[in-house]
């Protein structure tokens, strides 16, 4: 290191690298920060667009808020007068079973039932699936600490149909994954915990209710503060532009990309980007990657062919949202509670469907509905390639099939997400692991976002302030 500024390179403009930035920014005024982005706008999945009084998101909608970070940074940035939370007067899931929305059992919070009245009375699940259930409470306990799947342990636990009919269509929606081969130490490490402290995930409730009744608090309000979610009046949109306003200095680099990344001759990296004017080299002190794992190994081949090697065993699985607005007159069917999910033993390309409009107030102009139709992802047939028509036919049909709607929609939008979800396959851990001791060997070289540690916009940011911490710890050492 000389006398001069650090130079930090942030690889990708997402909500991860624009955390990053904001943070180095924050503590560090004088240090350069660039951030190259490969596309031509700044906030990665999260986009909003505002059609004739519809706001639309083509990617995640909400804030929970039970992971601090998130709602820590928008308060931060002074967005508290502009967050609302999610309709709870109309709150309740739905679950397609042969063709037809059932709803979830109420209590199904953190994946375990916490209420036996509500899985008693559903539907969703044959009278000798509830027994076997309530047999959960008896289940041995697993002796192998080895990681496993979802389906592995929710089958184990709570029965094969419970899986199918309760857990599966909940964790497919929120991963976009096939919980046959997502890993539960990477995506729900709270249940192993629960069984390996007690037992059993009903003994873990039990104790959770005995606990809130010693500090004499009603149990109660735990699932649904767990579960609280809120988001900006406008979109989460909002979210990127306060972070935009807040980086004075920042050197931004759109439709700029990454083409490698190596050791200087003079010490620190060398950074290669492509940009319309050609090849070009940014020299740097310290590289935040924040990008899907694969272009990570991409950038990095040339640096460190193991470490390249290790990112690119992280699956990434494609998906598409659609959102489509529609006069209310022209939706036959009662809009009750926030949408439906679809487990996959129904063979629809459709993974779940949520009522945007009714979710939050204000995302369709009166006498308006705004529906948002969720398709592929792992486990379902691929949608690469598909043409943006079809992907809104396909989401037509389905609403066509759910809700009887056959009139055309006033407003229509596509967001093809192609390669960008993770897939925390059983062993992800180790992998992470493997890759960050490889990493020890490169000072100042950082992985952030959602590859790695947590899939949530929290957990991005979370990591993103991780990331800046240990950039700091480098240009300082």
């Amino acid at each position: 290191m000389t006398s001069r500024a650090p130079h930090v390179v942030v690889m990708g403009a997402g909500i991860t690298g624009l955390t990053t930035a904001y943070r180095l920014r924050q503590h560090r005024p004088e240090i350069r920060i660039t951030v190259v982005e490969g596309s031509a706008r700044p906030g990665g999945k999260i986009i909003t667009d505002h059609v004739d009084g519809f706001v639309i998101e083509g990617g995640p909608d909400s804030i929970v808020t039970f992971k601090p970070q998130a709602l820590d940074l928008a308060l931060e940035l002074g967005l508290a007068g502009r967050l609302r939370s999610n309709d709870v007067s109309t709150s309740g899931t739905y679950v397609m079973h042969r063709g037809r929305p059932r709803r979830l059992p109420d209590g199904m919070n953190g994946f375990i039932p916490r209420r036996i009245w509500p899985i008693a009375k559903t539907r969703l699940l044959t009278p000798a699936a509830k027994f076997r259930l309530l047999l959960e409470y008896a289940v041995p306990a697993r002796r192998d600490p080895s990681d496993e799947s979802v389906e592995s342990f929710v089958s184990r636990r709570l029965g094969a149909q419970a899986y199918r009919r309760l857990v599966e269509p909940l964790v497919s929606g929120i991963f976009a994954a096939d919980p046959a081969h997502l890993s539960l130490q990477a995506t729900m490490p709270q249940l192993r915990a629960a069984e390996e402290k007690h037992g059993s995930l009903v003994r873990s409730v039990l104790e959770e209710r005995r606990a809130a009744r010693r500090a004499r608090r009603s149990p109660t309000k735990t699932p649904s503060a767990m579960m609280a979610m809120v988001a900006p009046m406008a979109g989460m949109g909002e979210l990127v532009e306060a972070l935009g306003r807040n980086l004075p200095g920042v050197d931004m680099l759109l439709n700029t990309r990454v083409v490698a990344i190596d050791h200087a001759h003079n010490g620190g990296y060398s950074v290669e980007i492509a940009t319309a004017r050609g090849r070009e080299w940014l020299p740097a002190d310290a590289v935040v990657i924040a990008v899907p794992a694969t272009a990570a190994a991409d950038a990095l081949q040339g640096l460190d062919h193991g470490l390249a090697g290790v990112l690119r065993e992280t699956p990434y699985s494609s998906s598409a949202t659609v959102s489509l607005g529609y006069r209310a007159a022209d939706v036959p069917k009662r809009l009750e509670g926030h949408g439906y999910l679809v487990p996959a033993q129904e063979r629809r390309m459709a993974r779940a469907c949520t009522w945007s409009s009714s979710k939050y107030a204000g995302r369709a102009p009166d006498g308006h509905v705004l529906l948002r139709v969720s398709l592929g992802g792992a486990g379902r047939a691929t949608l690469a390639g598909m043409p943006d028509s079809q992907l809104m036919s396909m989401a037509q049909g389905e609403l066509a099939a759910s809700l009887g709607i056959t009139a055309e929609p006033v407003v229509g939008r596509v967001y093809p997400w192609t390669g960008v979800m993770p897939q925390y396959t059983v062993g992800h851990l180790s992998r992470v692991a493997a890759a960050e001791r490889i990493l020890s060997a490169h000072p100042g070289i950082v992985l952030a976002g959602s590859g790695y540690h947590g899939l949530s916009i929290p957990d991005c940011i979370g990591s993103a302030e991780r990331a800046a911490a240990a950039v700091l710890a480098s240009v300082d050492a």
